[in-house]
């Protein structure tokens, strides 16, 4: 087979191979209530168990995003255990063990956690949809930051409060970016990210 055989061959091959649609979803306040207890005690959110079979039964794939500051290995293995048994299925899990600060860039609202997760999924970077569904400024922000290195813009889906702020967290100087998405729960971004408007 001639070189240029061997391009068109492999050009055509990647034509074939569909781009993923991904959810990055983050950990507390998202898929289970953020209580701050011990890992194995968490509280699901009414709406994440249907949520995350609807997602995956429709082709999307899902990570778990999540800022947990100074956890062990041991801690991110128990997040693995726990989102297993709670929707029995396996979702890969992205964190950052870093606190504010220590200025790393993988801390969301900084980008390179939901770059890694996007790129094990994705072929030659390229996606169909990619959003991130989190309670907080920090991943709409991350969102922003992230999208960047795409062809495709990254999205975001604010769940919980309207409000941007939790109480007693520090905002951001300078205007925010505003959510592609405001829904109540994981349960109203699902039935939104099924019917194919997004």
């Amino acid at each position: 087979m001639s070189a240029r055989a061997k391009i068109v061959k492999k050009a055509k091959v990647a034509e074939v191979i569909e781009k993923p649609k991904i959810v990055l979803l983050d950990w507390d306040g998202t898929l289970v209530c953020d209580q701050k207890g011990e890992f194995g005690n968490e509280v699901l959110m009414p709406e994440a168990y249907s949520a995350i079979r609807i997602l995956r039964r429709n082709g999307w794939n899902l990570a778990i995003v999540t800022n947990q500051p100074g956890a062990s290995e041991r801690r991110i293995t128990e997040i693995e255990i726990v989102s297993s048994r709670l929707f029995n299925i396996g979702i890969k899990v992205f964190c950052c063990r870093h606190r504010r600060e220590d200025g790393c860039g993988c801390r969301k609202p900084m980008h390179k956690l939901l770059t890694n997760a996007i790129n094990y999924f994705c072929y030659d970077f390229q996606f169909e949809s990619a959003w991130i569904v989190g309670d907080k400024w920090s991943d709409v922000l991350a969102a922003e930051r992230s999208s960047v290195f795409y062809s495709g813009r990254v999205k975001a889906c604010k769940v919980g409060d309207f409000g941007y702020h939790q109480k007693g967290t520090t905002p951001l100087p300078g205007n925010l970016p505003v959510p592609d998405l405001f829904v109540k729960d994981i349960g109203v971004f699902a039935s939104i990210a099924i019917s194919g408007v997004i």
